[in-house]
């Protein structure tokens, strides 16, 4: 009769936890910058589309009216800081441009009634936490993202 030798696999499971551990700490960092940044273009794409929603819904003698039109603009603009205020998004500089069938609304001065109205958000993603060198590495410090959102003038 054969005697089997036990081997110790005592410890076994700890350094597999171990070896476990190391590299999902060493993930953690880009699961957060990718966390931010869908966290990021969920609020501002959101933001965009309610800014030419509101627009596209404003009544024919608020957009023919000069100082109501910019009136309606600024609140259009208000409406995305205020998402971005809201969800306290740490991304800097952006820009917001405002269309009205490919024209800039501030500069068309209607004549008729613009067909399309179309908001524009375009930002630099940065990534101020981990970027001390370790995502800087494989990720680039400054991500561009842009936001559209087209509505057909309703009123």
């Amino acid at each position: 009769m054969k005697t089997v030798r036990k081997t110790s696999q005592r410890g076994v499971v700890a350094i597999e936890t171990a070896l476990l551990l190391l590299a999902s700490f060493a993930l953690l960092p880009f699961l957060l910058y990718f966390a931010r940044l869908t966290l990021h273009s969920a609020v501002l794409q959101q933001a965009s589309f309610s800014a030419s929603r509101y627009l596209a819904t404003l009544p024919r003698e608020q957009i023919r009216d000069p100082a109501l039109q910019a009136t309606a603009l600024g609140l259009a603009r208000g409406l995305i800081s205020e998402a971005v205020a809201g969800a306290r998004l740490d991304t800097r500089p952006w820009a917001i441009e405002i269309e009205c069938d490919d024209f800039d609304c501030n500069q068309m001065g209607f004549a008729g009634m613009p067909a399309l109205v179309t908001v524009h958000i375009r930002l630099l993603f940065t990534d101020p936490v981990f970027f001390d060198g370790y995502t800087g590495t494989l990720m680039p410090y400054e991500y561009p993202l842009t936001f559209d959102a087209v509505q057909r003038y309703g009123n």
